[in-house]
């Protein structure tokens, strides 16, 4: 940890003073070990990105926004200008270590930061302190007891981001809940166990190109185990922007999966340039909004979001248009896809602040995954027997014919 001491003015320090009193402080007692910190924030949006965490605690020139939600996640603006976060601690338990947490997508979080700082503040000693993340985004803190202390957080992410965090202020012994570990670990076995079962139908029948719905479901356990067990972008040059990216890839897996079920034997050659055109249209414009300059908030949303929606979109269309064709596990394959798109749907209004932001509705997208599943062994089983009775069939005019 970095310790400052800050020279503050007397008028500086009336202000701040001021502010104290003023707000709504958290009280921290030997009761309860687990804080959400929403009630208690007020915000900062730095446009010029030149503001510093003195600034913040002087409150000189500067109007915050107070957290109005009722809830435990916060959701911040995809303009993506640096987020200051600030609150006020009187500490009467007895221990002063404690953690900063971010929650997990079970709780509610959805997105990584390009960096977290967090700042105490002790108003006794007049001493400013700049504590350091761990890997997981943990920010241990030191918040002396029988006082109060002013806790700053500073937060970056790329413009065109979606993020929502239920922070939490932890006694810094305590684990996070098990009931969340618990669903994040079912759910992530579940999608193994279902890459699993894929491969075994591809190799037991086979058909390897069944190794794609195995593809599919291991790109989605790497997405969810990066979106849980980080908190900032570990990537080089991506950052925060891994998970559009790994969304994208996600959905475009799909098209793969997509090419089993698809009557493509009259126009081949057409489905294909189609395919490649999508695919390079959908990672251009990933590229286009990664490194091209936009003042657009809008543009850069729909440029990083935008292509895994108008994938998830042309699936059940497409496949619509095969259903005409008498091709029963297309129409199982229909459903599955219609389902996660509505799952993605409410996610997204969920995190534009059309619908209320609540873990339910953030997390629409990973609970439309359990039916998707479900019309994905149907059409399957479809497949497998139409397949066969094909086979058979053949077969059987082949004898005729000899």
């Amino acid at each position: 940890m970095l310790s400052l001491i800050l020279g503050i003015s007397t008028h500086a320090m009336a202000q701040m003073n001021k502010v104290h009193e003023n707000a709504h402080s958290l009280i921290l007692s030997n009761n309860y070990t687990e804080h959400f910190l929403s009630p208690y924030l007020k915000t900062y949006i730095d446009h010029e990105d030149n503001m510093s965490a003195g600034d913040i605690i002087s409150g000189m020139f500067l109007s915050g926004e107070i957290n109005k939600r009722s809830g435990s996640i916060i959701s911040l603006s995809p303009e993506g200008h640096p987020t200051w976060l600030s609150l006020d601690i009187m500490n009467r338990s007895k221990t002063a270590r404690w953690k900063i947490d971010f929650g997990n997508s079970a709780m509610g979080r959805f997105g990584l930061f390009d960096n977290v700082e967090a700042y105490s503040y002790n108003l006794s000693k007049n001493e400013l302190v700049k504590h350091a993340a761990t890997m997981d985004g943990v920010i241990p803190l030191e918040i002396t007891p029988n006082q109060k202390t002013q806790i700053i957080i500073r937060l970056e992410y790329k413009q065109g981001q979606a993020i929502t965090t239920p922070i939490r202020l932890l006694h810094y012994e305590m684990k996070p809940a098990q009931d969340t570990n618990l669903s994040m670990g079912l759910f992530i076995t579940f999608m193994i166990g279902m890459a699993f079962f894929f491969a075994a139908v591809a190799f037991m029948r086979t058909e390897y190109h069944y190794l794609y719905f195995s593809l599919y479901y291991a790109l989605l356990s790497i997405l969810m185990l990066t979106q849980n067990y980080f908190v900032v972008g570990q990537t080089p040059i991506l950052g925060s922007a891994i998970i559009p990216l790994l969304f994208l890839i996600c959905a475009i897996s799909g098209l793969f999966i997509a090419r089993i079920f698809w009557n493509m034997d009259e126009k081949p050659k057409i489905y294909d340039k189609a395919f490649i055109t999508l695919i390079s249209l959908s990672i251009g414009a990933f590229i286009v909004a990664l490194f091209i300059p936009i003042d657009s908030t809008v543009a850069k949303y729909a440029l990083y979001y935008g292509p895994s929606i108008l994938i998830l979109i042309l699936m059940p269309l497409i496949s619509v248009a095969q259903t005409q064709r008498g091709n029963n596990e297309v129409s199982a394959f229909m459903f599955s896809w219609l389902i996660l798109l509505f799952g993605a749907v409410i996610t997204i209004l969920a995190l534009s602040d059309v619908l209320p932001s609540v873990f339910t509705a953030i997390n629409a997208f990973w609970y439309s995954l359990i039916p998707q599943a479900f019309f994905f062994v149907v059409a399957t089983k479809l497949k497998l027997e139409n397949d066969f009775e094909n086979i058979k069939l053949s077969r059987t005019l082949e004898i005729e014919e000899t």
